[in-house]
This record gives structure tokens, sequence and C-alpha cells, in this order.
């Protein structure tokens, strides 16, 4: 979570490691979705619309899916991170869950 303290030293990282798992692969980069739709050209009759979409995965069941992640990556069909697969659970379990959030009143 940007924010938090373990973003810049754990997060990026495990966001690299599961970047070889394309159903990992997703972006939601706002300027990446306004930069794609700049070339498209409406008729007059067509508008676009945006929904912005907050707390999209809060029923995802997370340490499921860092269990599942962690036995894709580690399947063979990728080469693995630098960690073995136990520590790679605890460091995303650490970047994602009970997460402490530096704010401008502390931590």
């Amino acid at each position: 979570m940007q924010g938090s303290p373990y973003f810049k030293i754990i997060a990026e990282k495990i966001t690299e490691w599961l970047s070889v798992i394309p159903e990992s692969q997703i972006n939601t980069s706002t300027k990446h979705t306004v930069d794609s739709l700049k070339s498209i050209e409406l008729d007059d009759d067509e508008v676009v619309i945006i929904f912005d979409v907050v707390s999209l995965y809060t029923n995802v069941p997370v340490k499921e899916e860092i269990f599942e992640a962690a036995n894709r990556l580690y399947s063979g069909n990728f080469d693995p991170p630098p960690v073995n697969k136990e520590t790679f659970i605890q460091l995303t379990e650490l970047a994602t869950l009970n997460v402490i959030m530096s704010t401008t009143d502390g931590y």
C-alpha cells in the first residue's frame, strides 16, 4: 500500500516478482487509461462515462490469494524470486495485511 513504510522496501519488489505471472499484470494507472482514451474519436451522440471504483477488491481473501500467487510463482514455469517460497509469503503478508500507514499525524 502506498504510504506505508513497507511500500518502497517490500511492496515494489513483490510487484516486480509477481509481474512475470500474466494474471497479475493489471494496469490500474489513471494516466494509462486517459492516454488510451485520447485516440478515440466520438460521434456527436456519444459520450464517455468513467466510474471511479473505490475498494474494488475488499472481498478478496488476501491470505488465500497470497498462497495462490506463491504457488504459481514457484510452480517451475517462471524464474523464482531470490527468496524461498516461505519468505515470499511472509514478505507479501507483511506488505498487505495489517499495514502500518504513515499519515500527517504519524503512524
